[in-house]
């Protein structure tokens, strides 16, 4: 199997094109990554990112296969197991030194291992063939580029690039899918593909369960108040920011958490006890019965067969895997 990488490199001074790839790293990462955040790298590198994240409250783990890049762990990515998760993990300038075939199964145990994201960028196998500076009146100055598929790999410690042997775009963000990880964003410069990706709980979390919650359980009087650990903050109930109006759209930060303190509610090694199931079910039906109930006693489900429920647990179930 051949794995191909290098370290001269992190030992000389960097082009501009490298800082602006930092920068494009950074962009994709924005609000999505925040203080107190535990995430993964690899690839190390410089170490620029990890330092970069470091000096803003992330607490960075980095991962290499190259010792001498001074990794927290050494250690082949395709065959790591990912002993615990992180909130985010990033791989910019990785995969393509991989062998293919180790790519599919390496996302299906980043999708679990990332708790919120996964962050990752790809090469392009084209070249420039043309280029047009224009400059209209009242318009910015653009520049036009022409380029083509290159047809072979030159860098010599790439195994695989985008647009080259089978592996497409569009290939790729079927992969990606196929993974249950949801391009969140997406970007390109300097013939590279970036993606922030949503991992499969937390994109479930945010456009299915999240809805639920805020509707079924975040009231002031319930789970939209600060005294109580599981906490859901959204439109039309409490707010993160009192001075926040109580209509405006939810907020990333009103999100993270109300995704964290859900998850603080699984039981990982029994999913089916877990409080985010038991404590709304109704105690006939096998609930752990809370305070609340309606005026007529009721809890908020009273039924496991309740299509509420159900979205409920399918996502414990999947987080708990």
């Amino acid at each position: 199997m051949e794995y191909r990488y290098s370290s001269h490199w992190i030992h000389e001074l960097e082009s501009e094109t490298h800082w602006r790839l930092y920068w494009r790293q950074q962009k994709l990462m924005r609000d999505l990554v925040s203080a107190g955040d535990r995430v993964l790298e690899i690839g190390v590198g410089t170490g620029f990112t990890a330092n970069y994240l470091r000096s803003k409250g992330v607490h960075v783990t980095t991962l290499d296969i190259d010792a001498d890049k001074q990794p927290d762990v050494v250690a082949n990515i395709a065959r790591y197991d990912f002993p615990e998760t992180f909130d985010a993990i990033l791989a910019f300038e990785v995969f393509e030194h991989l062998p293919y075939d180790d790519f599919p199964p390496l996302l299906a145990r980043l999708a679990t291992a990332a708790r919120r994201h996964v962050f990752l960028s790809l090469p392009r196998n084209r070249r420039l063939v043309a280029s047009l500076n224009v400059k209209l009146p009242k318009v910015k100055a653009r520049t036009l580029q022409w380029k083509v598929r290159r047809g072979k790999i030159v860098e010599p410690y790439h195994v695989w690039e985008l647009d080259h042997d089978g592996v497409t775009v569009e290939s790729l963000e079927q992969e990606l899918a196929r993974h249950g990880l949801e391009i969140e964003r997406r970007d390109e410069a300097f013939d590279r593909r970036f993606y922030a990706l949503a991992t499969p709980d937390r994109a479930m979390f945010d456009t299915q369960v999240w809805p639920i919650l805020v509707r079924d359980c975040g009231f002031s009087a319930c789970h939209g108040s600060e005294p109580r650990f599981f906490l859901v903050y959204g439109p039309g109930h409490e707010r993160l920011d009192p001075a926040m109006r109580t209509s405006a759209m939810v907020t990333q930060q009103e999100l993270d958490i109300s995704y964290d303190r859900a998850r603080g509610m699984i039981d990982a090694d029994e999913p089916g006890l877990s409080l985010l199931l038991r404590k709304p079910l109704e105690v006939a039906a096998g609930g752990a019965g809370h305070q609340g109930t309606d005026p007529f006693g009721r809890d908020v489900y009273r039924s496991v067969d309740d299509p509420s429920f159900q979205t409920l647990l399918r996502w414990v179930s999947g987080v708990s895997q």
